[in-house]
């Protein structure tokens, strides 16, 4: 694969006012056109959606299954509880900071507040072998380094746990603005991420890994099960 013209992190921070424009806009409105799901991020009681527990170790009181939640935005979009306790769950998000002044200045109050941390630096954050489910949602086309972000999210994956990546698809996948910078692209036993310079396969880089990828015209789920 050809991995020359990676985004830098000054391309990156380019698309920064852009993604803050739209959070600021949807936090003000309640959602935009999502109103159900802006409800839902802002519900302290939501229950866990049931596809994503069903990717946690089985076995083991929720006390002791924490999720994080990476490139969360300003409030995660999980669900907050499991059979009716309350889930250790951390998000995080590079501008996370930005979020915090914008959700003061609105007097918005998440029940779970994202965290300042890039992606690409999560081991720094938290260390290794830390959580019982690594998720993303619509975020991985954002990081400015995918691949070092799949890297850090499986090394703070407890072992024989799952790094979960939901994402949409559709008409715009090919359009780079704001942080978006990839397009993901499913193949056969393999995710290729790529945009007009570079094109990098998740099998490849990651080997260590077992990769399960289920996709659709509209939707793909990626799951990468640390050793």
């Amino acid at each position: 694969m050809v991995t020359a013209n990676r985004t830098t992190r000054t391309q990156w921070q380019r698309g920064i006012d852009q993604e803050l424009a739209f959070w600021r806009r949807y936090l003000a409105s309640g959602g935009l056109n999502w109103p159900d799901e802006f409800r839902f991020r802002m519900d302290p009681d939501a229950p866990l959606q049931p596809h994503i527990a069903a990717r946690l170790p089985a076995g083991l009181p929720t006390a002791e299954l924490p999720i994080l939640d990476c490139a969360a935005g300003p409030a995660t979009t999980l669900g907050k509880t499991l059979n009716g306790d309350r889930l250790p769950i951390t998000a995080i998000d590079a501008l996370a900071e930005q979020y915090h002044t914008i959700l003061e200045e609105l007097h918005l109050q998440p029940p779970v507040p994202s965290l300042p941390c890039t992606v690409e630096a999560l081991a720094t954050r938290f260390g290794p072998d830390r959580f019982a489910l690594v998720y993303m949602r619509f975020a991985l086309d954002h990081c400015y380094d995918p691949i070092a972000a799949l890297h850090q999210m499986v090394r703070v994956a407890r072992p024989g746990c799952a790094v979960m990546i939901e994402h949409y698809r559709g008409e715009h996948d090919e359009e780079y603005h704001g942080l978006k910078h990839w397009t993901l692209e499913p193949a056969t036993g393999d995710l290729i991420i790529r945009n007009e310079g570079c094109r990098l396969s998740v099998a490849s880089e990651l080997p260590e890994v077992n990769l399960e990828l289920d996709s659709s015209p509209s939707w793909l789920t990626l799951i990468l099960r640390k050793p």
